[in-house]
């Protein structure tokens, strides 16, 4: 009987061990199951930071790129007064010395007309002189913002990479939260978050075309500038001013006419100097602008004008914080709420950018008035002291009281051009951060608040680092 009793007792101890490891491995298994979810979110949370770094490079790069290609040194502001106020100052005196002496006496001394025509010829050399140093200065400049690999090119490959790491981020994500949409409210915030992320995307890479469409046009519009201030001075210096000077070393009163002509076409290049430079300008960013949102390929980007994908981000962002005002923060991905502040800390960013950017666009149309307004009263005077040449040697070279008085009103006329000349440059020092060119239109650039910009980025960096 007692052999009977053992086996029993070995069964019911072997029985109890099994059913205590089997226990054992449903909890294990149990725990197992209830972790995967933990650990998804947790990857894919991984994923989600990366993204956000990965657009914040692209926003400080946007800044430092801007800044890079919109900088102007207080000594090109310097340079630009001395050019335009000695070559005005040169003019000024040579007519002065022409009316003058013109008015005077009946027979003017030719020695002291060519001092007059000298002084004339100087000033439209200095000008000519600084722009072919302005030039030589920016491709300098040019060189410089290409070794910190901030040109355009490189600024460009950088931008495309950035995009390219951020939609392989995005894939993944998707990917790794796939297995947790069972669960319908976290399966919203999932999508909404996912949304903003793209449109986020879209925007910081859109602000980028447009601060390089920007860069493309200042520089034509600097390029259309430096070659119109050379056809005004080679016209009004070499064929105007010249031409008087040997009209005063030869008493050839004929070469009064070739000498007005010369005058009439720089000031007609003078005062159309705005308009043309407006047109290439205007011409070149929409051409620009176009031609970058085709090669960057964002889906909402729209004009380029950066308040559509605004207003998207910004009802994406609303519809965000109205789900996780409405689902238990139980449900939310790990870390969405700090996320929550940085997407709307970026959001606060970029809406400072747009609107800095149509303050630069009202100012730029009132600069753009005030230059066409002076441009035209400066080359008004300039374009009847030539007109008034043409009539001189075509129709009174053979009068010379006539000749000599017509020629005296011609030079007082052209003493108003100059004055004014004088006044607009001592009035452009005033404006020492606006991007100057010696003929033609000027582009307010808010380099101060690019400055501040930065501030804002690290504030922003700071949240960053505190949402992981």
């Amino acid at each position: 009987m007692g052999n009977h009793t053992e086996p029993c007792r070995s069964e019911r101890t072997s029985l109890t061990r099994l059913t205590a490891t089997v226990a054992i491995l449903a909890t294990v298994l149990s725990l197992g199951q209830a972790s995967l979810p933990v650990l998804g979110l947790e990857a894919a949370t991984g994923s989600t930071d990366h993204i956000v770094d990965r657009e914040l490079e692209i926003l400080k790069l946007n800044t430092k790129f801007r800044i890079a290609n919109a900088y102007q040194s207080k000594f090109r502001t310097i340079r630009q007064f001395a050019y335009n106020f000695l070559s005005a100052g040169f003019a000024l005196a040579g007519s002065t010395v022409l009316a003058t002496e013109r008015w005077a006496t009946k027979t003017p001394d030719p020695t002291v007309l060519e001092y007059g025509s000298a002084m004339l010829v100087t000033g439209q050399g200095i000008i000519q002189g600084g722009i072919l140093t302005e030039a030589f200065l920016d491709k300098l400049r040019d060189r410089s913002v290409k070794k910190k690999k901030l040109d355009p090119e490189s600024a460009l490959a950088s931008i495309k990479s950035l995009q390219a790491e951020i939609d392989e981020l995005l894939s993944g994500r998707q990917k790794e939260l796939a297995p947790l949409l069972s669960d319908p409210e976290t399966a919203r915030l999932i999508e909404h978050e996912t949304r903003v992320l793209e449109l986020m995307r879209d925007l910081s890479i859109e602000e980028f075309a447009r601060f390089y469409a920007e860069r493309h046009s200042n520089v034509v519009s600097r390029n259309v500038s430096y070659l119109n201030g050379l056809v005004a001075t080679g016209a009004g210096g070499y064929c105007g001013s010249l031409m008087g000077l040997l009209t005063a070393s030869t008493g050839n009163k004929t070469l009064a006419t070739p000498s007005g002509i010369g005058f009439v076409v720089s000031s007609s290049a003078v005062m159309a100097s705005p308009f043309i430079n407006r047109y290439f300008t205007r011409r070149a960013r929409a051409a620009s602008l176009s031609e970058m949102l085709a090669e960057i390929s964002c889906p909402d980007s729209g004009s380029g004008s950066g308040s559509g994908c605004f207003e998207k981000l910004q009802a994406a962002l609303d519809i965000l914080s109205r789900e996780m005002a409405s689902i238990p923060e139980s449900k939310y991905p790990p870390r969405l709420r700090k996320r929550h502040v940085v997407y709307k800390a970026e959001l606060e960013l970029l809406s400072h950018q747009l609107q800095r950017e149509t303050e630069v666009a009202s100012k730029a149309d009132r600069q753009f008035a005030h230059r066409a307004l002076m441009n035209t009263a400066i080359a008004a005077p300039k374009l009847a002291w030539g007109t008034m040449l043409i009539y001189s040697g075509s129709a009174l070279p053979d009068r010379p009281f006539s000749f000599n008085k017509t020629v005296a009103s011609a030079a007082t006329v052209y003493t108003v051009s100059n004055s004014l000349s004088v006044v607009d440059a001592v009035s452009s020092i005033k404006r020492p951060r606006s991007q100057k060119f010696i003929i033609g239109g000027q582009v307010p650039l808010a380099l101060g608040k690019l400055d501040q910009r930065l501030l804002e980025l690290d504030t922003l960096d700071a949240l960053v680092d505190a949402s992981k």
